[in-house]
């Protein structure tokens, strides 16, 4: 990847980004989706920062586009599909990785915090963001997820996520720097592939040596499940607690809440 977090850590992440278009716009927008979940009835363990400051942007985004606050709260909202819309699940299909879409939308990719960013400017990753979260794509909308998909499987990192190749007999890159730091990034890698950023990647594989197409061909680490270390976006998650979320009652009683 070209850009940095610090060239996009004022970006919102791309699933926001989306909706954030789909209104118009904004000069100030959120930077997550994670704050409309306190609007529809949900509090995290540890809270979202700037909650209350978000919420008033996902408001305005809300009054200015009546059918997505309308999808938001009914049941459908930001619920994975059981499948990918057919052209996307072609995608992955014919390069061998299989990632459902509940999996993809868990908050776990894009990966966390400032990292999601980095996917920001990438052609089509929100349209494909938001199919994971079970938004109805125009045919325009799902042929740009279509190539974010695409990019996808040329990703190093993403390609060790849905894969999970074992990766024990690849050698550390040579340009590491020592072989203490290699190894440490390796094993960073190979637990949270996603949330790595480029320059641990760099020490834990040569992808110019090991590119996508060579590790799809790689054995399977049958153990290795990916922990979902961060906080979920996607509805039945969230609904069933994950990471802390915890329903608030009474509703009404929540700032903005009402006008929803």
């Amino acid at each position: 990847m070209s850009t940095t977090t610090w060239e996009t850590a004022d970006l919102p992440q791309p699933l926001a980004q989306y909706f954030i278009a789909l209104a118009g716009g904004l000069s100030d927008p959120p930077k997550s989706v994670r704050s409309l979940w306190p609007m529809l009835g949900y509090m995290p363990k540890r809270g979202v920062r700037n909650q209350r400051e978000n919420q008033k942007r996902w408001e305005r985004i809300l009054v200015n586009a009546p059918h997505f606050a309308e999808w938001v709260k009914s049941s459908d909202g930001l619920r994975a599909p059981r499948r990918w819309p057919t052209a996307i699940g072609d995608v992955f299909y014919d390069a061998g990785l299989t990632i459902a879409p509940v999996s993809f939308a868990a908050a776990c990719f894009p990966g966390r915090g400032r990292l999601a960013t980095l996917y920001t400017k990438w052609h089509g990753m929100p349209e494909l963001c938001a199919a994971a979260h079970g938004w109805p794509l125009d045919r325009h909308e799902l042929d740009r997820a279509v190539v974010a998909a695409r990019s996808l499987t040329m990703h190093v990192p993403f390609v060790v996520y849905a894969h999970k190749p074992y990766l024990g007999d690849i050698p550390y890159p040579e340009s590491g720097g020592s072989i203490m730091a290699s190894i440490e990034a390796r094993a960073r890698f190979e637990a949270d592939p996603l949330g790595c950023p480029p320059s641990v990647v760099k020490k834990a594989i040569d992808t110019t040596r090991w590119p996508t197409a060579v590790l799809r061909t790689l054995p399977v680490r049958g153990e290795w499940t990916p922990q979902l270390t961060r906080v979920p976006e996607e509805r039945s998650l969230v609904e069933a607690g994950v990471n802390g979320w915890q329903p608030i009652e009474p509703v009404s009683s929540i700032p903005y809440a009402a006008r929803l």
